[in-house]
């Protein structure tokens, strides 16, 4: 077996003892959902891909040994699952797939201790999921009754679908502005009074793609009033930078985006709020009929590429927020705003407006905006809390829409 290792890590094995080892064989057999990623690192540090094979010769007693050839692609492309798992866990820090228990369980302290801010929160009332619309779905599937939901925002498609298709329908609020509160406290009146209360208001924190925030705080009250539950996607926002579980019966995320990092595994969270009047019920009803399908293999790599998402978060945040004050410095909306004369300027402007928390329902997202944690020796913040990572903009024609479309990348 020891023999079979060396042979595919592209170890030549000498009388001496002395082995010699190809760099490029054994940075290309991690193969599998790491394998690209180790040339594009190299790329990016290089500025250019390699080309050859980096083979280091071993030493021994003053003599230098050649190295062995290089595997080909054909070669690096037969290894067994067995070997690929091996150079994972060996060395690419992930728990063995034996362990997936484990990263299941630490996946859930993870989310856990970000959303109740207490590394040693029980992670009970949280969910590792197969996907965001997993999370959606089981929210539903925890609160459906004969009763009808509200839908506050323009949600995600799938998310509406799943309401409208499965039970007995939804009340749909588009805009989901402040003044649309009126709406749903009337909506919510009449269906209290009525044989099929209103069970649910599901929303997003902020929307896609028109990044508006709910005011969670007036709809807390009018959910309280009315008994019925809130059900908060903060997928766009992050429970890194907004804390959305003080308004919200549930918590749904997609964390296959910003939490994950990496683009070789989906997942999504459901969080019960261990606060909120209906917990218990919630939480005997899920472990009643949740059943856990989170395939393994996905667990351990969220668990691995998980571990640094807070300095991840912070650097999209930073980089997100340069980019959106500078596309809307040119934005036309932001020129008329500032002093109305924009067609004396004579420019043609091609951004029309630029849509991003900081500006769009700004004091609906800072009510629910974490404050940074300071450092243990007093010095600032961890890491600060941002706006999120999407911003949308929109064109004044057609034809700029399409060129900027065509040029990205």
């Amino acid at each position: 077996m020891a023999e079979k290792c060396l042979e595919f890590l592209g170890v030549q094995p000498e009388s001496d003892g002395s082995p010699t080892i190809t760099l490029r064989a054994l940075a290309a057999t991690v193969g599998g959902r790491y394998g690209k990623a180790n040339t594009v690192k190299q790329t990016l540090k290089t500025g250019r891909r390699p080309t050859a094979p980096v083979t280091i010769p071993a030493v021994a007693n003053g003599i230098i040994t050649p190295a062995k050839p290089t595997p080909s692609e054909s070669e690096l492309d037969s290894l067994t699952t067995d070997h690929t798992a091996y150079l994972e866990e060996r060395y690419g820090r992930s728990l063995p797939l034996s362990s997936y228990s484990v990263a299941k369980r630490a996946l859930r302290r993870r989310i856990a201790g970000v959303l109740i801010r207490d590394s040693d929160s029980p992670s009970d009332p949280v969910e590792p999921l197969g996907a965001a619309e997993a999370a959606v779905g089981e929210s539903w599937r925890g609160v459906k009754d004969v009763s009808e939901d509200d839908v506050y925002l323009f949600p995600y498609t799938d998310t509406l679908k799943i309401l409208q298709k499965w039970g007995p329908g939804c009340h749909f609020i588009g805009n989901g502005l402040d003044k649309d509160l009126p709406e749903v406290r009337r909506i919510a009146q009449e269906a209290y009074a009525s044989p099929t209360p209103i069970i649910a208001l599901f929303c997003e924190f902020p929307s896609n793609p028109l990044l508006r925030s709910p005011n969670l705080a007036e709809l807390r009250k009018i959910a309280d009033e009315y008994n019925f539950l809130i059900v908060v996607d903060e997928t766009i926002g992050n429970f890194v930078n907004v804390d959305v579980l003080k308004y919200a019966d549930i918590v749904v995320s997609s964390i296959t985006k910003v939490f994950s990092g990496e683009t070789n595994v989906m997942g999504g969270s459901l969080v019960l709020n261990p606060q909120c009047r209906n917990y218990t019920t919630l939480r005997d009803h899920l472990k009643l009929t949740y059943e856990d399908t989170y395939w393994p293999e996905d667990a351990v790599y969220m668990e691995r590429n998980s571990r640094d998402f807070r300095h991840r978060i912070n650097v999209i945040n930073r980089n997100a927020e340069a980019i959106a004050d500078f596309l809307r410095s040119q934005s036309e909306v932001y020129l008329r705003s500032q002093n109305g004369a924009l067609v004396a300027q004579g420019k043609r402007r091609v951004i029309r407006e630029v849509f991003y928390p900081k500006w769009v329902t700004p004091e609906n997202f800072e009510a629910c905006r974490n404050r940074p944690v300071a450092c243990c020796d007093g010095r600032g913040p961890i890491y600060p809390t941002g706006w999120g990572g999407l911003l949308s903009i929109t064109f004044c024609d057609k034809l700029a829409a399409q060129t900027f479309f065509d040029n990205l990348g």
